[in-house]
């Protein structure tokens, strides 16, 4: 894994699509370059970690609904709730005048990356989060992050299994 980097492109995966990239590896000049596109995403499973919030969230929970053996197709019902997974929250998720993501311009979505790694400061505290000297350490070693730059946190919690709930 690429850490305390600004890497160049889109910060998901998910977006290339959308960025007219073909099956077939090349590109037209209207483009973001894959070069140095790293995957962010974790694989959804009935352990993702999640904000417990009585009446609201709930773990994610995947049920066989048809197999291939019996019905010639895999297929599962998912019960989940939207703040669960690799995800994005939208300023409608707490802003009554808030844009929902159907709103807002792919554009915004890409942007230099820096990863600001606390893995360490995790392992022994897993609600730690990025702090101002986190930032300033990372400035201190990378220089001055970038106008319009996406500051991503990387704590190996999901790595290792220690989040609370």
């Amino acid at each position: 894994m690429i850490k305390n980097k600004i890497i160049s492109g889109s910060a998901a995966v998910f977006f290339l699509f959308l960025l007219g990239i073909y099956a077939n590896g090349q590109t037209n000049s209207n483009t973001v370059s894959t070069e140095n596109v790293v995957d962010l995403t974790h694989t959804l499973d009935e352990n993702f970690p999640f904000i417990p919030i009585p009446g609201i969230t709930f773990p994610f929970k995947k049920t066989p609904i048809a197999t291939i053996d019996k019905l010639g197709v895999a297929a599962f019902r998912w019960e989940i709730h939207e703040h669960i997974g690799t995800q994005i929250d939208a300023p409608s998720h707490f802003f009554a005048d808030g844009l929902s993501l159907e709103q807002m311009p792919v554009r915004n979505f890409i942007a230099p990356l820096a990863v600001i790694d606390i893995s360490e400061r995790a392992k022994t505290d897993a609600d730690t989060a990025v702090t101002v000297e986190d930032i300033k350490n990372w400035e201190k070693k990378y220089g001055r992050l970038p106008k319009g730059v996406a500051v991503f946190m990387y704590s190996a919690i999901l790595n290792t299994g220690t989040h609370s709930s």
